[in-house]
């Protein structure tokens, strides 16, 4: 479907649509991070999988590669006391999936969380990247539509 025809139905049917929950790739690659099973989250993305953040209008490469996101996962598992993610909204459009993520950690004793925006891309219905934006208290989450 072109753009323009995206526009015209946009009020009769969505342009994109809800990806379904527990048997999406990404869902299964957040449930593998919560679970700290590196082989499953590496197993569900390409050879080349990019994690990626973009801050002060920059994109920045956090890894590059398995190898890499295995090394970062590792000393993140090490270091982050309960760290985990939850989706709380998820959609697609083709192979990008946009995700809002709440993310939980421990402080001093305190569980604190935040949420961002996700972009997703898939290749072959593999993880090839993630880019995180900016996160924010959860409370700013606003619904455009």
């Amino acid at each position: 479907m072109n753009t323009k025809q995206c526009f015209l139905l946009l009020f009769l049917v969505p342009c994109f649509v809800q990806a379904s929950e527990s048997g999406h790739p990404v869902q299964k690659f957040v449930n593998a991070y919560n679970e700290q099973n590196i082989d499953t989250m590496l197993a569900l993305a390409t050879d080349k999988l990019t994690w990626l953040f973009f801050k002060d209008n920059q994109l920045h490469v956090m890894t590059s590669g398995k190898e890499q996101m295995k090394k970062e996962l590792l000393n993140d598992f090490k270091t982050k006391k309960g760290g985990r993610s939850e989706i709380r909204k998820m959609f697609s459009l083709n192979n990008t999936v946009a995700v809002i993520e709440e993310a939980f950690w421990e402080k001093d004793g305190v569980v604190k969380s935040q949420c961002a925006m996700s972009i997703y891309r898939l290749e072959n219905n593999l993880i090839d990247s993630v880019t995180y934006y900016d996160s924010s208290p959860c409370e700013q989450i606003e619904s455009v539509f």
